[in-house]
């Protein structure tokens, strides 16, 4: 044990240091400190060593940002699709065209007899409301330009106009031309078909064929319901989806026109397509919005802008009705959800 130090017993204890002392180690704690300091702002403002140079390898190659469509192998995986008869008979189909950004990467045809041409209701409503957007644009339908489309029907057409209205006419003249244009590409045309002869004077066939077809370099016969189409005839009208109303640098249809056309206005109850445009389908494939236009014999115009992408299938009437279910429309949304788009990365 230690022994405890008496009063008269000298302590071991380190005696305290004298006010002096203390002020010469707190000067010497602040010389060490900024010392610190200096070296560090010092080191800071040195550039670091270079590091070890890596060792050689060969650099990894830069994807392109949409690798290039080889169309014989697009081609086969199209068949390879069209072969496996998932979603019903696929001997209706006489043309498939696939167009990437402007040029045919895939033109399949039947071999046989040469393609049907064919009326394509979606078709023949996507041409009518491009007609309306162009008119509207230009004044023959009401004064208002583009913003027109929210007034009723009625007060868009000329004092010249003779009453009565036609009856597809008079069933909605108080009703907004924007109400009347929401819908599918199913739906009845008849009404927008007789607002633009009202308008002009003019049977639509020659609307179409100077304000869109002539552009456009097609020239499509008529019949009673609309035009009869060739695939490539579709695909050629499709390039307007592309880049807002313009084709090979001419505006054909107004750019503000062709996005307002294509916007959700409406659900349609339908998984694969999900809304409704100015008389179009709205959907998605692979992420990237798309536009659909359907014809009741399989008929099908799909277009994504984003990947500059059209596709049209066209079928010729069912050789032998009674012996299987032919193929839908669902069916060619699959063949571009899961064999075109993927092909295009």
């Amino acid at each position: 044990m230690g022994t405890r130090a008496s009063a008269g017993t000298p302590s071991t204890t380190s005696p305290r240091p004298s006010g002096n002392a203390n002020a010469v180690a707190a000067l010497l704690l602040v010389l060490v400190t900024l010392a610190a300091c200096v070296a560090c702002t010092t080191a800071s403002d040195v550039p670091p060593l270079p590091r070890p140079a890596p060792s050689p390898v060969a650099p990894a190659p830069t994807a392109p940002a949409r690798p290039a469509v080889g169309p014989e192998g697009l081609s086969a995986r199209i068949e390879a699709f069209l072969g496996a008869s998932r979603w019903g008979r696929y001997d209706r189909v006489s043309a498939v065209v696939v167009r990437v950004d402007g040029r045919t990467v895939v033109d399949r045809r039947r071999p046989g007899p040469p393609e049907q041409r064919r009326e394509v209701t979606g078709f023949t409503s996507a041409v009518l409301v491009a007609l309306v957007g162009v008119l509207l644009d230009r004044g023959e339908l009401g004064a208002e330009g583009l913003r027109g489309v929210r007034r009723p029907v009625a007060e868009l057409l000329p004092p010249s106009v003779p009453a009565p209205l036609p009856e597809p006419l008079a069933a909605v003249a108080a009703t907004p031309l924007h109400e009347v244009l929401v819908g599918t590409s199913g739906d009845d045309t008849a009404a927008i078909a007789a607002l633009l002869t009202a308008a002009t004077g003019r049977p639509v066939p020659d609307l179409a064929r100077e304000l869109l077809f002539d552009p456009l370099g097609v020239d499509p016969p008529w019949t009673g319901s609309g035009p009869a189409v060739t695939a490539q005839e579709m695909a050629a009208v499709a390039e307007l989806w592309l880049d807002h109303g313009a084709v090979d640098g001419r505006q054909v249809v107004p750019a503000r026109w062709m996005d307002a056309a294509t916007r959700p206005y409406a659900e349609t109850g339908r998984r694969t397509l999900p809304y409704a445009g100015y008389r179009q389908w709205l959907t998605r494939v692979d992420r990237h919005a798309a536009v659909v236009l359907t014809g009741e014999e399989c008929q099908i115009v799909e277009v994504v802008p984003r990947l500059e992408l059209v596709v049209v299938v066209g079928c010729d009437e069912d050789p032998t009705p009674d012996v299987a279910i032919p193929a839908s429309s669902e069916a060619f949304l699959e063949l571009v959800a899961s064999t075109v788009v993927p092909a295009l990365g």
